[in-house]
């Protein structure tokens, strides 16, 4: 092989190389990747309480059952503690629920009120929002004390059905969100509660 074909092979491998590596290169710096960026969890623990027979408060086990017969109202004292590392705005949504015998549920609407407290809380879309921030290990003032019951229709409309209270609460984070509440983005869909 004379001197020359040398040359241009030689000069052909290095252009190839080059390219490689240019190849190599783009290849390298082009690819696509996701950045997740976490700056902490809103977390809530939902607190219900009722009065007893003397005017005590005390916590609920979940299992108390109560005869909306024998008086048109209940105590029902709930509340939200933030249980996170950072301040969340919180909202809660409360539905009356009837269960058939057949284990079917369907939402009771118009047939109970609460009493609820619009100094702290305000109520938009099916939500009850928390007016404050809630900081780390705060619990917020009582959303409602009484679940009120339109006893007459809920009788002649579900006789026999048992009747549940459904209580949703939900959180995101304040910092870095909108100063107002009920502008603040990045809420769960609805049946997506905080943990």
């Amino acid at each position: 092989m004379d001197k020359k074909r040398k040359i241009l092979l030689v000069a052909v491998m290095a252009i190839g190389l080059v390219t490689l590596v240019r190849t190599s290169a783009f290849f390298t710096r082009g690819t696509i990747t996701d950045n997740v960026l976490t700056f902490g969890n809103a977390r809530v623990t939902l607190l219900e309480t009722t009065l007893d027979a003397s005017g005590n408060e005390v916590e609920l086990s979940g299992e108390e059952s109560f005869d909306i017969t024998q008086a048109s109202d209940m105590s029902r004292i709930v509340r939200l503690k933030n249980t996170g590392h950072r301040p969340v705005f919180a909202r809660i949504s409360l539905k009356l629920e009837s269960e058939k015998n057949d284990g079917t549920t369907a939402v009771i609407k118009n047939r109970a009120s609460y009493q609820t407290n619009e100094t702290d809380w305000v109520y938009e879309d099916g939500w009850y929002y928390y007016k404050k921030v809630l900081e780390p290990d705060i619990t917020t003032e009582e959303l409602m004390t009484k679940v009120i019951f339109d006893i007459d229709k809920i009788t002649q409309e579900y006789p026999g059905e048992k009747l549940k209270l459904k209580i949703e609460a939900q959180a995101v984070q304040s910092e870095y969100n909108h100063p107002e509440v009920l502008k603040a983005a990045g809420w769960p869909e609805e049946g997506e509660a905080t943990k």
